[in-house]
């Protein structure tokens, strides 16, 4: 707001000034300098990187969750294989473990729970010893324990029947292990 006093010639050229001054402002105001344009590009910068962070960490997880529920499958298929054997040997003497014919044959020829004792492979194999396809970096493997009858927490000794036995199954991922299965079978013929 202008206001005219008694010299009207002096506001008209302060205001003329004033509107003058106000372009030059406007003038330079138009144009980005060097600094707010470096600012603005390390804030994108920034935000950029968070995000980036965060869809790997979503796409990590995603892929975690994936593996475990294929883990599970495997652990889940080995073990049904497993407890559908004998609990003892039904051909030889029965030893704790694999006997002398099943040492170096693929799993089609064991036949009873305690030859899974230790079986380790890498990559996973189907029953026939065939690989599975696109996880060379997975392991499955078994172990088989003794366990008191009364208490299957309770780890007997390999050489003393107890009429009982503690099956572990683990699916590993480059030796984390995804997912452990543990079952425990009994001896129904005694």
């Amino acid at each position: 707001m202008i206001m005219y006093r008694h010299y009207p010639y002096r506001v008209v050229a302060t205001a003329q000034a004033a509107l003058s001054e106000d372009r030059g402002r406007q003038a330079t105001r138009r144009a980005l300098t060097l600094l707010e344009v470096v600012v603005a590009t390390l804030i994108v910068g920034i935000m950029i990187v968070v995000a980036l962070n965060a869809l790997g960490a979503v796409t990590r997880s995603s892929q975690s969750f994936g593996n475990r529920a294929i883990a599970l499958g495997l652990a889940e298929d080995l073990m049904a294989e497993i407890l559908q054997a004998a609990y003892n040997d039904p051909d030889d003497e029965p030893l704790f473990g694999r006997e002398g014919s099943e040492s170096a044959s693929p799993r089609a020829q064991f036949d009873d729970v305690d030859d899974y004792l230790n079986w380790n492979r890498q990559p996973p194999q189907s029953r026939d010893g065939t690989p599975l396809a696109d996880r060379n970096d997975w392991r499955r493997r078994v172990t088989v324990e003794r366990v008191a009858a009364n208490n299957p927490t309770q780890v007997g000794s390999s050489s003393t029947e107890t009429g009982v036995k503690r099956i572990h199954v683990f699916v590993e991922d480059r030796d984390e292990v995804l997912i452990e299965l543990v079952a425990v079978r009994a001896d129904t013929q005694q």
